[in-house]
């Protein structure tokens, strides 16, 4: 540590943008998100992004769990991606971490504690360190012994938050309570709680005998809060903040970062409680408070730097159903109809410059969009940064350079956890005669014409299973019926050992019309009776029947638009759907202790339809996500996966995702699976409700 003043981790908060401002702006040692070791394991790919530490000098992951297998693998993989210090958690209050016996639940099983911190000593070379809490209760104060036990175990430091699990947040930090660590260990002990002034610093440490102190939520819209503290306690004389307008630098600085981290959408859900914090820290440092109005505006817009006054306001400009705006590409445009510029922007297709360098030197609107981050944010970066590892654009770009000629590539997949999955597409790249060594990258997305594609191929599907199911009821269950009757007969006068055969004869039968009744709903082809349909009342309903019976050990996370327009549909056949889709969500996660399913909602304008009985093409801005983190379907059966009997359940009739398909093509909407280890998605795509004056309505 440069200074021994370090920034906690948090989860939610301390994602490696705001890590890589705290680090610059002074801070000693800047700590993670807490990462499940599990996952990490795994290469989960958010977890992998928790994980990320690209641009600190001092890259520290903090790991959480109870498996000292899964825990001595993930610090084997952090330390492979850059970690010089791989800290364990022992102190998370939080429910969701503790019901699964990590976090601070470790501090009541104190063998287990020292087990994970054996087996991560043992398998890498770097720093262990462990932060802890005091106890679990008052009536545990276990701290004193975790420590000299962990430091046996080869634990380098500690560090020690001044409450119990009981008290969560409650109250204030003991910092005398952690004096008991400090004199019973060698190794240094860093002190942590409700460190929020300059002050707190030296009084947290006289009282604790600390060696250095942590700063968690006082840093919460303050990233150069830790590096003031270090410089206080160096000097003893308190900085001012800065100015409003560095402030504003620094959360447009860390906005960006976020899209660029997360993507748009995933960013801006990210941006907003930063954004509400430095609201919090610009009203404490010029001493007026921020109305309410505006702070509720920067904690729900789609958009909140606008509200927040971090950009100008924009000119939106629509590009195949993405949002993208105008102010992102702050250079100055020339006039003119024909002019380059505005040329490139016109088309749908990303356009990028890349210099001799890799380094990105200019993109049009549609790059913006495609990768889901502004043009200033692009500009900054190798385009190795926005690809997959080892992806074949860069070999393209480097084939043109040699050739110095044209280069084409075909069905290329630039998804990465970025952007969420695949992203295919036809890659075209060309020298730039005007400008020795920069090439120009044209990407040609075929994602959403191979979805209308494959669409079309599932109600192909459910009509073929339609006419199956009328032929059915007809040509099998009048001659079962008879069949039963003859076995029924039959079973009066047989022997004990026959009759077992005329049962099985009966129940066989009975399966049978079973399966055929469920295949009936598909040949009904009465008029839809459509309304106005909130989603979110349907959603709910959903996750209520799901928590009380098959996903009642599963989370299910809501992210929902709370501005989405209704939609035009049949409320009970959407409960239907949803129902379904969760249900196979909850059966892949299986028995796994983090299983989780998010059910999402958004406005996504751009896609348009041809629906039968109609010349007019229909809009599906409406966008539905049923995802799970269960095993994914294997990749040869998810181009059939809407087609009848096909199914990857042992005991599946193959027949629940066929109806989904049928319900959401006679809707007029478009229902797709994306599909990899730990993320499986359904998006189900809908139009919206019109009301009689054409305009649309609001839930």
């Amino acid at each position: 540590m440069r200074n021994p003043v370090a920034l906690a981790p948090m989860s939610g908060v301390t994602d490696v943008v705001f890590r890589r401002i705290a680090a610059r702006l002074g801070a000693g040692v800047v700590v993670s998100e807490m990462v499940a070791s599990g996952e990490l394991a795994r290469a989960d790919s958010e977890a992998r992004l928790r994980a990320e530490g690209g641009g600190l000098d001092l890259h520290v992951v903090q790991l959480a769990g109870r498996n000292p297998a899964w825990m001595a693998e993930a610090a084997k993989v952090a330390v492979g991606s850059g970690a010089a210090i791989v800290d364990i958690n022992m102190g998370c209050p939080a429910k969701k971490v503790v019901g699964g016996h990590g976090g601070s639940a470790l501090l009541k099983e104190l063998d287990l504690a020292v087990r994970l911190i054996d087996a991560t000593v043992a398998a890498v070379e770097v720093p262990v360190t462990v932060k802890m809490r005091l106890g679990w209760d008052e009536t545990s104060i276990v701290a004193p012994e975790l420590a000299v036990r962990a430091e046996a175990a080869g634990a380098k430091m500690l560090t020690v938050h001044g409450r119990t699990r009981a008290q969560f947040y409650e109250g204030r930090a003991d910092w005398s309570a952690i004096a008991a660590v400090t004199s019973a260990v060698q190794i240094p002990v860093i002190a942590n709680g409700d460190l929020t002034t300059f002050e707190d610093a030296p009084a947290m440490l006289t009282a604790s005998g600390a060696a250095g102190v942590m700063i968690g939520r006082g840093a919460q819209g303050r990233p150069w809060f830790p590096g003031q503290v270090a410089e206080f306690l160096a000097t003893g004389l308190a900085p001012d903040a800065p100015s409003v307008d560095d402030q504003r630098a620094l959360a447009l600085e860390h906005y960006d970062g976020l899209l660029g981290l997360y993507g748009r959408d995933v960013g801006v859900r990210h941006a907003r409680k930063h954004l509400g914090w430095t609201l919090d820290a610009v009203a404490a440092s010029v001493g007026t408070p921020i109305p309410p109005a505006a702070k509720a505006a920067a904690m729900t817009a789609p958009t909140p730097g606008r509200p927040c006054g971090l950009r100008p306001r924009a000119r939106r400009t629509s590009v195949e159903g993405r949002r993208v705006s105008a102010a992102a590409t702050e250079h100055k445009p020339r006039t003119g109809a024909g002019a380059p510029e505005a040329v490139l922007n016109a088309l749908p297709h990303p356009v990028l410059c890349v210099g001799a360098d890799g380094r990105i030197v200019d993109v049009n609107v549609s790059a913006e969009a495609f990768f889901e981050v502004s043009a200033n944010v692009l500009r900054r970066h190798d385009i190795r940064e926005f690809v997959p590892f080892g992806s074949p654009l860069v070999a393209l770009i480097e084939q043109a350079r040699e050739r110095n000629a044209p280069v084409n590539e075909y069905r290329v997949d630039l998804g990465t956890p970025r952007n969420g999955g695949e992203r295919i597409v036809d890659i075209h790249v060309a020298p730039l005669s005007e400008k020795p060594g920069v090439h120009v990258v044209v990407l040609q997305e075929r994602t959403i014409a191979d979805k209308m594609d494959r669409q079309l191929t599932h109600r192909g599907a459910a009509r073929s299973v339609t006419a199956l199911a009328a032929m059915l009821a007809h040509e099998i269950k009048n001659p079962l019926s008879g069949i039963r009757g003859a076995a029924q007969l039959l079973e009066q006068s047989a022997s004990d050992e026959d009759r077992a055969l005329t049962r099985l004869i009966c129940d066989e039968a009975d399966r049978i019309v079973k399966l055929v009744d469920r295949m009936e709903v598909f040949s009904d082809e009465r008029p839809i009776e459509r309304e106005a349909v909130n989603i979110h009342s349907v959603l709910e309903h959903v996750k209520r029947l799901a928590m009380t019976g098959f996903g009642r050990n599963v989370r299910i996370v809501e992210e929902y638009d709370p501005s989405l327009p209704p939609v035009l549909a049949n409320r009970d056949q959407l409960i239907q759907v949803f129902l379904n889709l969760v249900k196979n969500a909850a059966e892949s996660i299986g028995d796994a202790e983090d299983g989780e399913i998010h059910l999402s909602t958004a406005f996504k304008p751009g896609v348009r339809l041809s629906v039968p009985g109609s010349s007019a093409k229909v809009s599906l801005p409406l966008q539905f996500i049923v995802r799970d983190n269960g095993p994914g379907v294997p990749e040869d059966l998810v181009p059939h996966l809407f087609d009848p009997f096909v199914t990857t359940k042992p005991t599946g009739s193959g027949l629940g995702l066929a109806l989904v398909a049928k319900i959401i093509g006679n809707h007029g909407g478009i229902v797709e699976c994306e599909s990899q280890p730990r993320r499986t998605l359904f998006r189900v795509l809908m139009p919206m409700y019109v009301a009689g004056d054409g305009r649309a309505q609001r839930s």
